[in-house]
Order: structure tokens, then sequence, then C-alpha cells
């Protein structure tokens, strides 16, 4: 059982990390759906998809310890 927060695997880095991954996702959404190009629209929505799975995985698995 780990007993620091170091003893854990990270999945990325931190939780600042997933809050880059979501506002440059948004950034680029924005910017692509704004007359851009469609592929920086995807680009938008892929890491918008990836930072909402990765911090909900990283709340999941805080919680599911929290349980144990």
């Amino acid at each position: 059982m780990p007993t620091t927060a170091a003893d854990r695997p990270n999945l990325l880095a931190k939780k600042p990390g997933d809050i880059v991954l979501l506002i440059i996702g948004l950034l680029a959404l924005m910017l692509g759906a704004g007359q851009g190009p469609t592929w920086l629209t995807i680009l938008g929505v892929l890491f918008l998809i990836g930072g909402v799975v990765v911090l909900a995985m990283k709340v999941s698995r805080r919680n599911d310890a929290d349980l144990r």
C-alpha cells in the first residue's frame, strides 16, 4: 500500500498538465472551427477528449484508493 504520492504511478505529469492539455484542445478547436483547417478542429477535439479522459482516470483512481 503506498504511503506517499511518490509511490503511486503517474499517468502524465500532474493535474496542471491535464488542464494545459484541455486548454490547448479548446484553443485548437476554436481556431479550427472559426474558418480554420479541418485538421486543427480534429486535433482540438482529440486533445479535449484526451485531457478529459486522463483527468477522469486520475480522479477515479484517487477516489478508488480512498474507499480501500
